[in-house]
């Protein structure tokens, strides 16, 4: 960060003010804390922009020199100045002074600081403390935003990893039911494994009818394929009564249905309600479809769901149907 990169940390704001203010487009300041602020700015821009730091016409130095300006750059400026007319004997036997460019940085950085401090100091004005303070007051408004967009957007991150883990134990929590359904006995973790109960859940394979074997994971998708269609039952036709003849048409009355009926149909009471569930009873009817494999356990384990199957089968597919 620097004050050519328009980044400075701490300084900016009132090098620009006092830029736009009281250094002129060309020539010279009116002040000498204004002027040493364009001569250092220029020692500035010859480093950064052309890579050159004791070149050949250093402009700002000179000027700085010839005008007899007395600012707390003197220090930084008369160096430059006394280094740049010193013989190539002299950096022979001083190798100190051929300075890496981070050092000359470093070095002209810190001049600045000092230059626009001091030019704030003896030259900034209401007008110019006062845009100072609307120009604090509009960063501090940009970080509050920037730290709230972060502070939801962490929040979001923190929201989609508790939904994938509910999500995850939600389907740990199905796979176990059908491992009992399919094993005949609660699934346990193996000991010592690196693998995950879900992950092991997952890949756990079944026989599943004449399919063959299928991964525990695959099985709910194939037994929705299996289930047999709901049949939708259209109504009867209503009778045409001037197409009948006559000793049919003193039946029709009997034959045409009563619009009242029809629109409001009688509540059904006591309606049966299974203790098997869909999937189990789907269950049963590919074993009993296909005829191989293991009969389920809950059949010869749960007497209720036995006698759904073995005394209501009509009823129970009738109601999942």
């Amino acid at each position: 960060m620097s004050f050519w990169n328009n980044n400075h940390p701490t300084l900016q704001d009132k090098y620009n003010i006092l830029w736009n203010k009281y250094v002129p487009s060309c020539g010279r300041c009116y002040k000498d804390e204004a002027e040493a602020l364009r001569l250092v700015s220029g020692v500035g821009y010859q480093l950064y922009n052309n890579g050159c730091w004791f070149g050949t016409g250093n402009y700002h130095v000179k000027e700085y020199v010839s005008q007899n300006i007395c600012s707390v750059a003197d220090d930084f400026m008369h160096m430059l100045d006394y280094l740049y007319n010193q013989s190539e004997k002299y950096r022979e036997h001083h190798p100190s002074n051929d300075q890496t460019d981070e050092e000359k940085e470093y070095e002209l950085e810190k001049a600045m600081e000092w230059v626009v401090e001091s030019a704030w100091e003896n030259l900034a004005d209401e007008d110019d403390k006062k845009e100072l303070r609307k120009r604090e007051r509009k960063k501090n408004a940009e970080k509050r935003k920037i730290a709230v967009v972060a502070k939801n957007e962490e929040r979001a991150i923190k929201k989609r990893k508790r939904e994938a883990v509910r999500a995850e134990q939600q389907e740990e929590k199905k796979l176990r039911k059908l491992y009992k359904i399919h094993a005949g006995k609660r699934f346990r973790h193996k000991k010592g494994s690196t693998t995950s109960a879900i992950e092991q859940l997952r890949n756990t394979r079944v026989q599943l009818g004449l399919t063959g074997m299928h991964a525990l994971s695959e099985v709910e998708n194939i037994v929705k394929k299996a289930a047999p269609a709901k049949l939708e039952v259209s109504p009867p036709p209503l009778v045409d009564v001037t197409k009948l003849s006559p000793a049919m048409a003193k039946y029709a009355e009997f034959m045409v249905p009563d619009p009242e009926v029809v629109a409001s149909p009688p509540v059904k009471t006591n309606k049966f309600t299974p203790t098997v569930s869909a999937m189990e009873f789907c269950q049963y009817q590919m074993w009993q479809r296909w005829g191989r494999g293991p009969m389920p356990s809950w059949f010869m384990t749960d007497d209720a769901k036995a006698r759904d199957i073995m005394s209501h089968y009509k009823e129970v597919e009738q109601y999942y149907n």
